[in-house]
């Protein structure tokens, strides 16, 4: 469940991010179709912070593919511990009838005696 929540967290920063991108390149689009072309620092800054969101994007998406590979792990973990652990009864169930058979026979047994 906390990887999940955490899944959950990177894929909703990861959506802000790419909107926060989106939200700058309209704001750069408009400012150069109204004419006001950004001076080159402007822009320069703009492309610096352009990277740094796409370099966070990227070092989100790796944690999440991490993720969901330990999830993939866990869950095949978890299904062959089910696996034992339904053998484990069944053979449990057998053993207690094994007892009661044998239980049954001593009884018997002494009785006959």
């Amino acid at each position: 469940r906390q990887k999940d929540a955490m899944i959950e967290k990177l894929r909703l920063k990861n959506a802000t991010l790419k909107t926060h991108i989106k939200k700058v390149e309209v704001q750069l689009k408009h400012k150069e179709e109204m004419g006001d072309v950004l001076h080159y620092i402007d822009f320069h800054q703009l492309q610096i912070e352009n990277k740094q969101y796409v370099a966070k994007i990227d070092e989100r998406n790796q944690e999440l593919l991490q993720l969901k590979m330990t999830t993939g792990k866990t869950v095949q973990v978890l299904n062959d511990l089910k696996k034992k652990l339904n053998a484990l009864i069944h053979e449990s169930e057998w053993l207690k009838q094994e007892i009661q058979q044998r239980t049954e026979l001593l009884a018997k047994l002494r009785y006959d005696n």
